[in-house]
């Protein structure tokens, strides 16, 4: 009698798990649906994180895999000296910044977006930096992105003046 009860539980356990399965894949080919209908109207960021989100699901599906290929891009951050903290903000996307990591600081994939890049170190100023990954379009058509690249050199905080930025020169 013992016996059967655990094999109708274990069957029961089993029937929940695969129930619950299957709703997950049928949310998640939902959620690769609406990535492209975003992808489709330009939204790369919501159409990023919804495929994000799907992929923790079905990470080996070919749609989802093609969307999260056209809506992210690595992207690497740099600071001399090494060691920054790297805050991430998207420019007109949700309000705070995220932590990212520390210089040298590479990212596999990351939301094809505008963001602010701020650096900080003990000792040196804050840097902030812009990071622009967002496509651009002329006539319908994509142009070339830019470089997904951020370089700062951090300057000692003593040789920055109170309320003043340190603007790096160029050539």
């Amino acid at each position: 009698a013992v016996a059967a009860v655990l094999v109708l539980a274990g069957i029961v356990v089993a029937a929940t798990w695969m129930v619950r399965r299957s709703q997950r894949v049928a949310r998640a080919k939902e959620a690769i649906a609406a990535a492209e209908r975003l992808l489709e109207r330009h939204e790369y960021p919501e159409a990023f994180e919804t495929a994000s989100a799907a992929a923790q699901v079905l990470p080996n599906d070919d749609r989802l895999r093609a969307v999260i290929a056209k809506t992210s891009m690595p992207a690497k951050i740099e600071s001399d000296p090494p060691g920054a903290t790297v805050y991430l903000e998207r420019f007109k996307g949700k309000p705070g910044r995220i932590l990212a990591g520390a210089t040298p600081l590479s990212i596999e994939r990351l939301a094809r977006a505008d963001y602010v890049v701020t650096l900080e170190k003990p000792g040196f100023a804050t840097a902030v930096r812009p990071l622009p990954l967002a496509p651009n379009f002329l006539r319908g058509w994509e142009t070339p992105s830019q470089s997904s690249r951020v370089r700062a050199r951090l300057v000692e905080a003593g040789r920055v003046p109170s309320g003043m930025v340190f603007v790096e020169g160029g050539t």
